[in-house]
């Protein structure tokens, strides 16, 4: 037994190192250090059995071997990690672990997410296919004590290949059912002496799923292209400096909503959801080795996205509801971080200062009255102007200290100074009382020049928020750890980004605080039999104050609806992620979780409850809530999840190899949002994916079939029901509007590898 292990776990660590023989290698298992890149940069070495935190550690080889092709696709692979499977824009995404996230793209996203240690500020464009990417790491739990920026929830981190003096060649081409096409080219190796670079560019495009019956074009297709460079400089053996460069064009459409109240699953909008996506991301990163014990890093980036869009909301024919959106960011940012490593101490230390500029333009086609009568229908069409910038100074650190062979201590401090500033104005677009236009001469309207100003608001104001963590871990054996860990996160305080009714001044006006996490968790990392079993578990327990919702607010007379700090809440769980090296060839992975998150007390305005009448479309009638209340369950947090994945090789004496992959996910229902509303309730979800992969002996060619969701399992997500309300609520709905998951896919890629 311990020769077959130890072959399979030679040739498993070496499938994760993304080499040229990844797909002939036996199926990944997951190693121990997590590093950005072969280039050793020991500013950002994770030891992932040895460090006292929830981590899930995915190669490029093993993000390959599962199927994983862009960001959205980690839903369920990693433990608590959980993602919407539509957004209103295909590059849009929300991340939520163990039950706490941004539901608002334009939010501070809860979930950090860096690539290659620049710090992507809004969940807008965060949905990146994965082009060259050599490792994404998940850090579960609040963080702040070792990153540039602080975070509630968790980090997600993209690493991608770092060059070296290694040629590597790597093409794709895929074709798949709605002319599913894509093609990249990956590559990267010495281009002087001591210089080495990359390039890796991807372009990928797919027909609709959803067809607008209206007007005769199909919506939710895929139009995405996207380059990275980069050129590494070794200047001397103790200094390095890479520059690197990506840029994304998206042309995919908006989400076409369904509304059911229609009787079908298609979309109904008269106006074509277009939209457009572009972005870059420049950065230099300089690596300098003091000595044998001290690094220093420096990293200075810039990122910069617009997105223009028309985002249907309801799927109403008429387009109530409906918004022409322009949305502009920039960042500025800078980390100098110092890490040091001796016999008995280990410390990280950094500064951090980040600069963002935000901007919205939004043409809003807000209804202003809720009837199915045409000739009826109004609308309250609104021109809002939204400038925010946020300054951002912290300084952070963590020091370990090694009491014994078995003992390590950690304690850590972040000290973060924000400063928010922002200016909001409100036109109309209809110039006379009441304002208001119809369904006959919505379009014109709605892209007519602003016209008088309603209001303007504008605010400054400063916070100031701390961030400690103490931990103990204790190395049982050198294959069992155990942890208990102490830490403290912060979400950014702000102002409003969705002040945009006509009475909205003071909405725009008034800020909201930081919103606080404190998180209690212990762990358990263990490898049984030798290796041949690799256990993870953990269990945790967070509170998080002045939580961030947009609600009625009691406070103000008139009450109104803004984002304020309504309340406190709390998850609690339990999850786990494993990994087996059954038989020769064959490695089963597992992961899962329990979790409980709940708005523990809420200081909004106590929801009002309307009684919808039996009808057709809900035959028992409904009980639906104004707003959120305490003890509801968290937006986006099942209470179970789970994930059983088997990776097979089998080798062919003459000709090649096969290495056939299968996994099922499951996630249990839950709401999107705090109503609870049944309208709200997300249904448990399966999804069946399997691949089948062939190698021949000595050759740099390889081809896959592979399936997601082969079962075609389609479910209604997102939810939402808005009833008739003239001239009578009588059950009938003005909107039912649902998104759906994307069908089956099939695709056979041929790979080119050297």
């Amino acid at each position: 037994m311990s020769t077959r292990f130890n072959r399979s776990k030679a040739v498993g660590l070496m499938l994760l190192s993304g080499s040229a023989s990844v797909m002939a290698a036996d199926p990944a298992v997951l190693d121990s250090v997590v590093i950005q890149g072969e280039h050793k940069d020991k500013a950002r070495t994770v030891e992932v059995q040895s460090t006292a935190a929830a981590i899930t550690s995915l190669s490029g080889a093993k993000l390959e071997e599962q199927g994983i092709s862009s960001v959205r696709d980690l839903a369920n692979i990693v433990p608590n990690l959980a993602q919407p499977r539509t957004a209103v824009a295909n590059l849009n995404s929300s991340f939520y672990i163990r039950g706490i996230g941004e539901p608002d793209a334009q939010g501070e996203p809860s979930v950090a997410v860096y690539f290659d240690d620049l710090y992507w500020p809004k969940n807008l464009g965060a949905n990146q296919e994965l082009l060259d990417v050599e490792r994404i790491e998940v850090f579960r739990g609040p963080q702040g004590q070792a990153f540039g920026h602080s975070s509630l929830a968790g980090v997600l981190r993209l690493s991608s290949t770092v060059p070296d003096e290694t040629r590597r060649l790597r093409t794709l081409l895929s074709y798949g059912n709605y002319q599913d096409v894509k093609l990249g080219l990956a590559t990267s190796g010495p281009v002087a002496e001591n210089i080495f670079g990359s390039l890796a560019a991807t372009v990928h495009k797919r027909d609709g799923v959803t067809p607008n019956v209206t007007v005769g074009r199909d919506t939710n297709d895929i139009d995405y292209a996207a380059v990275r460079g980069k050129l590494r400089f070794k200047i001397d053996p103790s200094l390095e400096a890479t520059v690197s460069a990506s840029g994304v064009r998206d042309r995919s459409t908006a989400r076409g909503v369904q509304n059911l109240a229609y009787g079908d699953q298609k979309a109904h909008n008269q106006v074509f959801p277009e939209q457009s996506y572009d972005s870059h991301a420049l950065s230099l990163t300089v690596n300098y080795k003091i000595d044998a014990n001290l690094r220093l890093k420096l990293l200075a980036g810039n990122t910069h996205f617009e997105q223009n869009g028309f985002f249907d909301n309801t799927g109403d024919f008429y387009g109530r509801n409906s918004q022409l959106v322009t949305y502009r960011d920039d960042t500025w940012q800078g980390e100098l971080q110092l890490q040091g490593s001796y016999d008995r101490v280990e410390f990280t230390t950094g500064l951090y200062a980040y600069k963002e500029a935000w901007y919205t333009n939004r043409r809003a086609n807000t209804a202003a009255n809720a009837t199915s009568d045409p000739a009826a229908i109004r609308y309250r069409p609104v021109y809002t102007v939204i400038d925010q910038d946020t300054l951002n100074h912290a300084v952070y650190g963590e020091l370990k200290l090694k009491v014994s062979e078995a003992l390590k201590l950690t304690a850590g401090l972040r000290y973060n100074r924000e400063e928010h500033t922002q200016s909001n104005q409100l036109y109309n677009l209809v110039a006379t009382a009441p304002f208001q236009s119809n369904a006959s001469n919505f379009l014109a309207v709605i892209n007519a020049e602003p016209q008088a100003l309603v209001w303007d608001a504008r605010g400054n104001k400063r916070w100031n928020t701390g961030s400690p963590k103490v931990s103990a871990d204790y190395q049982w054996s050198s294959k069992l750890l155990q942890y208990l860990t102490y830490s403290e996160g912060s979400k950014s305080a702000g102002y409003d980004y969705r002040a945009q009714a006509a009475n909205g001044k003071l909405q725009a006006e008034l800020p909201f605080n930081p919103e606080i996490a404190r998180n209690l968790e212990t762990g358990l990392k263990a490898d049984w039999f030798g290796g041949i079993l690799r256990t993870n578990v953990a269990a945790f327990y967070t509170r998080f104050d002045d939580i961030q919702l947009t609600t009625t607010d009691p406070t103000q007379t008139p009450a109104i609806t803004r984002r304020f700090n309504a309340g406190q809440g709390s998850t609690r769980g339990l999850e786990f992620e494993g990994h087996w090296l059954a038989l020769d060839g064959l490695q089963i992975d597992f992961s899962g979780a329990f979790l409980k998150a709940r708005l523990d007390r809420f200081d909004g305005a106590a929801a009002t409850v309307t009684v919808i009448p039996a009808s057709s479309i809900n035959p028992n009638g409904l009980l639906l809530r104004s707003g959120p209340f305490a003890g509801a369950d968290l937006p986006n947090a099942p209470k179970v999840q789970g994930r059983l994945a088997a990776t097979w090789r089998l080798p062919l004496s003459h000709t090649g190899v096969w290495l056939i992959n299968g996994n099922v996910n499951y996630q249990a229902k839950s709401f999107t949002d705090t109503t609870n509303n049944p309208t709200t309730l997300l249904p448990a979800q399966t999804y069946l994916n399997g691949s089948i992969t062939y190698i021949p002996n000595g050759s740099p060619w390889s081809v896959t079939l592979a399936g997601q969701n082969l079962a075609n399992k389609r479910y209604a997500l997102t939810e939402g029901f808005t009833p008739r309300t003239t001239p009578t609520i009588d059950g009938t709905a003005l909107y039912r509007t649902t998104n759906y998951n994307d069908p089956r896919a099939i695709t056979l890629a041929l790979k080119y590898e050297i």
